[in-house]
């Protein structure tokens, strides 16, 4: 996959532009799915299919820490908004994953992930769609349910801030429950993301 580099500067929101709310709404998990997200927690289910929630070890919730760390809005977090420039301007570092992706997607599959990653790793791409997601999991963990998503109770964490557990478990099962989907990908390279930083 070739993946192009620039010194683009894209310091919007990308939850400002209806283009990627739009995008967003189409990965965004149903009410149906935020309830089965949170029923999954601590199920049988869960202890049976493992591999069926996206997790981080030492995390309660993989989709919170990936909102926590890389989806802070633009001016909030500074060393945030230069990770992501770094990212933007270094998509060499998602060529090998990027390959790897597409060699392991189904062969029915295998075209619409070269799609999207083709889409998903330009300058722009990294910091709408990509950024988008991570801003979608820090505004999930933090505010009342989005109203496209039903809802849900909000938790006191320890610190006395207001998290919403279930909507981050129903993200964690949305993103691991099917690797070769669109947020399962986006997903995937988001937690990459992360973790190169």
């Amino acid at each position: 996959l070739g993946l192009r580099a620039s010194t683009e500067v894209l310091p919007i929101d990308p939850l400002s532009c209806p283009m990627v709310e739009e995008w967003l709404s189409s990965l965004r998990p149903s009410p149906a799915q935020l309830q089965a997200g949170a029923d999954f927690i601590g199920s049988a289910e869960l202890k049976a299919n493992p591999e069926c929630l996206m997790r981080c070890v030492g995390e309660v919730s993989a989709s919170k820490m990936l909102g926590d760390k890389a989806g802070p809005p633009p001016g909030e977090d500074e060393a945030a908004d230069s990770a992501w420039m770094f990212l933007a301007n270094n998509l060499q570092l998602f060529a090998q994953g990027a390959d790897e992706m597409v060699a392991a997607a189904p062969e029915d599959r295998k075209e619409d992930v070269e799609t999207l990653l083709a889409k998903l790793f330009t300058p722009r791409g990294i910091l709408f769609h990509l950024r988008g997601l991570a801003r979608e999991l820090w505004r999930a963990a933090r505010e009342a349910p989005h109203p496209a998503a039903g809802g849900s109770a909000m938790d006191v964490d320890a610190g006395g801030g207001s998290i919403n557990w279930s909507a981050c478990w129903a993200w964690d099962r949305h993103i691991g429950k099917e690797p070769f989907s669109e947020v399962g990908i986006v997903g995937d390279f988001l937690l990459s993301a992360v973790a190169m930083l």
